[in-house]
């Protein structure tokens, strides 16, 4: 059992697993994506004001006053990966991968589903990222890493500028409560998921990165 809080740092992997739009896992064949070319990711939590009542009364002097809790609803992630995964685009977006083989893609064509009133407009996956857990200048000897999980998001692809220089893809998302998650198909989850996710230290190691689609069981 770690003593001292863990510093983070890096984020080394990331998984994307389909759902169906009630928030299960979706059986395969290639469901499930794993990737270490993500170059950051931004987490913005996104909260609902609390409402604010002032009551004044004939001489302009305050007779009553209430301030309500802002209440989280969800978050918004902004990824930006190094390279281009096209299965990962593909699972991400809704789009249609150009097959490789029967694991590999080798180009996407971008989704069209809004044109055919399509609910929703994008796929439902499943996001989770790991970062390193250090002690101070060393990873921490008990639970060296961290683990990121939400447990349903919708993504898209966002602009992305081709020059003189390498091309970092973006995409963002929103996420939503997802009580169907639980304790997911992988068994490194210390127990059934929030609806909204979270994050915790672990000694379980990242899943391995490939550019391939991966097949998890559903069990």
């Amino acid at each position: 059992m770690a003593t001292d809080c863990p510093n983070l740092i890096h984020l080394c992997v990331i998984r994307v697993t389909r759902l169906d739009a009630l928030g299960n896992p979706l059986a395969g064949p290639d469901n499930v994506w794993v990737s270490n070319t993500e170059a950051q990711l931004v987490v913005t939590p996104q909260y609902e004001a609390g409402k604010r009542i002032v009551q004044v009364g004939g001489c302009d002097c305050i007779t009553g006053f209430y301030q309500g809790f802002d209440k989280l609803t969800n978050f918004t992630l902004d990824l930006d990966i190094n390279k281009a995964e096209w299965g990962l685009m593909e699972m991400m977006t809704g789009g249609t991968a150009i097959a490789d083989s029967a694991t590999a893609a080798k180009g996407i064509w971008w989704p069209t589903n809004a044109y055919d009133c399509a609910v929703p407009a994008q796929p439902n996956v499943c996001f989770e990222g790991w970062q390193d857990a250090y002690d101070i200048d060393h990873p921490d000897p008990d639970t060296p890493y961290v683990h990121w999980i939400y447990p349903s998001s919708f993504w898209k692809i966002e602009a992305h500028t081709m020059q003189n220089d390498f091309t970092p893809l973006k995409m963002t998302a929103f996420t939503r409560a997802n009580p169907n998650w639980g304790e997911g198909i992988y068994g490194d989850l210390p127990e059934a998921a929030g609806d909204l996710g979270g994050g915790f230290d672990t000694d379980v190691a990242p899943p391995t990165a490939s550019c391939l689609y991966q097949t998890q069981a559903i069990t």
